[in-house]
């Protein structure tokens, strides 16, 4: 699609194909820590739902942009879809496989993969050969196939193995709040500082090559946020020492993400 018009393609600049496999990527394996807690509390079936509402209308819609903004939005649509599918398939093998299969389960799921991959690029060249239109169109078609599936077949995986035990629906229900999974996701992704320091300074650099914003002005906006970063961890530590004493009088637990 960002290739020369003559060649069909939008003819995308150099700046939007690399804000394009800048940012879905990276954000394509973000999401996954926050939609795979969010299964484990909500149940597979309906992440699995919400994936395929997503993508399906996302692949026909990227079919059907004219322009880099519509592309774009059509294009984050499928990537926040793909984040919801791909932990929802591992914690369903994961949840359906003994420590005697499981080697076996991961072993098809892979193998589907690499075969997906191998097929697609000779189905979608035939495909492209007719029309872009229909490569799309396939693809959503074959995201409704896998709807049609869901709905007959798939079963919510309500126990899972540990051992030679097999916990019962009940002792295996997720009962978190949403706050509790969000905070878990939390500690997955690490200091939460962290992240917040680097996430929009990795933000910003994508945004000023497709704005053609001088580099100069990235810098000097970026020296302002690792300054306020600086100051924040000078507070972090002047107030370290009483939350220390306050976790001594009992009052023990993680830190919030914005003392770290």
């Amino acid at each position: 699609m960002s290739s020369p018009l003559d060649q069909g393609g939008m003819a995308f600049s150099d700046a939007e194909r690399g804000f394009l496999q800048g940012l879905i990527p990276f954000l394509l394996y973000l999401f996954p820590v926050v939609t795979g807690a969010l299964a484990d509390r909500y149940g597979y079936k309906r992440m699995f739902w919400l994936s395929f509402l997503i993508m399906c209308p996302g692949y026909y819609l990227l079919g059907q942009a004219q322009g880099f903004w519509s592309f774009f939005f059509a294009f984050l649509a499928v990537a926040i879809g793909a984040a919801c599918f791909k932990p929802v398939v591992l914690g369903t093998i994961s949840r359906t496989t003994s420590a005697q299969n499981r080697g076996l389960g991961f072993g098809i799921f892979y193998t589907m993969i690499n075969l997906g991959g191998f097929l697609g690029p000779f189905v979608a060249g035939y495909l492209r050969a007719i029309s872009w239109d229909l490569v799309f169109l396939v693809s959503a078609g074959w995201i409704a196939i896998n709807m049609l599936i869901l709905g007959l077949f798939y079963r919510e995986p309500t126990s899972e193995f540990t051992g030679a035990k097999k916990l019962t629906i009940s002792e295996n229900k997720d009962l978190r709040s949403l706050r509790e999974v969000l905070l878990e996701a939390q500690d997955i992704l690490g200091n939460g500082r962290l992240a917040f320091l680097l996430i929009p300074l990795i933000m910003g650099l994508l945004v000023s090559v497709k704005f053609n914003v001088n580099i100069k002005d990235y810098a000097i906006a970026s020296i302002c946020w690792l300054t306020i970063n600086l100051f924040w961890s000078h507070w972090v530590k002047m107030n370290y020492s009483s939350t220390l004493t306050r976790s001594s009088r009992g009052r023990s637990g993680p830190r919030p993400w914005y003392q770290q």
